[in-house]
């Protein structure tokens, strides 16, 4: 859940790094482009019937949404109902952009289902999925509007979002970059490997990986002090988010914190499914093109712009027949 400033207004600019919000932080590289959003908790400020109507930023993808429905200011027996009918709206930049103005989306009304709600201090939380009438939203400000009820007065309130662009590669020179790192990695993982990965938490968690014909053994240390094996699969590369969630995460090229040079690939990712982590990634490559290094790093916090180190790993030049005999040797203990 998110709370914005007093304006609610985030101004991004072309291959700029910047940070929208105070929580769920995004990133981008886009044109430059005004993301104004009212604040739900402003909105049932001013609603005559104080009523709390959000379509919450957590779970929030151009497919669908969380809309939660309460009353912020409860006093009494409610009275107040509304049922699954709502319409959405967009907000489009008119006279040669100079001004906006709300667009009624077709169709112009739409239901999520016959239930009929009954607005109490508790929230009601309704998981609303509006491809069958508006398909997979476009990046924008968008609003939902519905109809409230109470006896025979009814009044009209509205949910404002903003859909940000998402699973794009962003930055000049970014596309052909991140191919050459995908690439890469293909590479190193159709082959024989190994590699050691240490953390970056006080800890100094360490493990390591070696493959050979198409079997990886995962070794797991404490501390310094190796533990055991386990025959494993390639896992891991997985965690990464282009990886997990490629239709979600953003791959940014901005000014000043990305490189793009033959011996390193350094960029950052944004995930736009509600969690706000602010991740960089940085791949380094030797004479012939082969990856040496990949360093992963966080922000500490919004307003602190230090990052922190939370994993390495080293591309280790260990020979294919000692790979092969570690591999043997841990496949024979398992298979006992």
């Amino acid at each position: 859940m998110e709370r914005r400033g007093t304006d609610g207004t985030s101004v991004f600019s072309r291959r700029m790094l910047t940070v929208e919000n105070t929580r769920n932080s995004y990133w981008t590289v886009d044109d430059t482009e005004t993301y104004s959003v009212q604040d739900s908790f402003d909105a049932a400020v001013e609603s005559p019937w104080k009523i709390h109507f959000r379509v919450d930023d957590d779970y929030l993808n151009p497919e669908s949404g969380e809309v939660w429905m309460a009353l912020s200011d409860s006093v009494g027996v409610s009275k107040i109902t509304t049922d699954g009918s709502y319409w959405l709206e967009k907000k489009v930049k008119v006279n040669d952009g100079l001004n906006t103005r709300w667009e009624r989306l077709i169709p112009t009304d739409s239901s999520w289902g016959d239930e009929t709600y009954r607005v109490l201090s508790k929230t009601a939380v309704v998981q609303v999925d509006w491809t069958k009438d508006y398909g997979r939203l476009e990046p924008g400000v968008y609003r939902m509007g519905k109809r409230f009820y109470q006896e025979e007065e009814s009044i009209i309130q509205y949910a404002e979002f903003a859909i940000y662009p998402a699973g794009t590669v962003q930055g000049e020179g970014g596309e052909e970059a991140f191919q050459r790192v995908t690439k890469a990695l293909e590479q190193l993982l159709s082959g024989s490997y190994h590699l050691k990965r240490n953390y970056g938490n006080a800890g100094g968690e360490r493990d390591e990986f070696w493959k050979w014909n198409n079997v990886c053994v995962w070794d797991i240390y404490h501390g310094e002090t190796y533990s055991h094996s386990a025959v494993f699969y390639d896992q891991w590369y997985s965690w990464m988010p282009w990886v997990v969630n490629p239709d979600y995460t953003n791959i940014l090229f901005p000014e000043g914190v990305s490189v793009i040079s033959d011996e390193e690939v350094t960029f950052a990712t944004s995930y736009t499914g509600g969690v706000g982590r602010l991740n960089l990634w940085t791949f380094r490559f030797d004479d012939q093109g082969n990856l040496t290094d990949i360093i992963e790093k966080e922000r500490k916090s919004i307003t602190d712009g230090a990052w922190m180190t939370t994993m390495e790993i080293q591309i280790q030049d260990t020979p294919t027949s000692e790979i092969q005999s570690w591999v043997e040797t841990q496949m024979e203990k398992q298979n006992g």
